[in-house]
């Protein structure tokens, strides 16, 4: 049997992500997500040490709206204007509280592809740290890991 492929093979770059230290806003995040080939950002420490990662759906959980109690139960509340008034607050929102720490959920670089599915699956997330021992050599995203599994797929039809 043909020995799997390995997350080494699948991974993009750092230079492809943008870069923000963890002080940072929303805006700066929303600014080095649109400026990088990748919209999840990589999240450095005051050294310029990567320590985190900004996924696109942690861009969005800072935009939701705040919860409100009702009875035993946390609801939503949307109103007209709502995303315009969280934008205006781009400057003041800190990304702190959504920034994934590398260890959490990272992969290593001879992990398996099944390896990273499942813990991306387990994780709900779209993209994946990847250390080569402790060093961050990229990220892997859902995108590259289904272009990954389809060309295995239709390989085999």
């Amino acid at each position: 049997m043909a020995q799997e492929p390995r997350v080494r093979d699948l991974v993009t770059p750092l230079d492809a992500f943008g870069r923000i230290p963890i002080g940072a806003k929303l805006k700066d995040a929303v600014r080095a997500a649109g400026q990088a080939a990748s919209r999840a950002v990589v999240v450095d420490d005051p050294g310029g040490r990567p320590i985190g990662v900004l996924p696109l759906r942690g861009l969005f959980e800072i935009l939701q709206p705040r919860f409100a109690r009702v009875s035993d139960w946390w609801v939503p509340l949307f109103w007209e204007g709502l995303l315009a008034e969280r934008c205006a607050q781009a400057d003041a929102i800190s990304i702190e509280e959504v920034v994934i720490p590398l260890r959490a959920v990272a992969v290593q670089a001879e992990d398996t592809v099944m390896h990273v599915l499942y813990t991306m699956h387990k994780a709900k997330l779209d993209v994946l740290p990847v250390l080569e021992g402790d060093s961050l050599i990229g990220l892997v995203e859902a995108g590259r890991l289904f272009d990954e599994v389809a060309r295995l797929v239709t390989a085999r039809c």
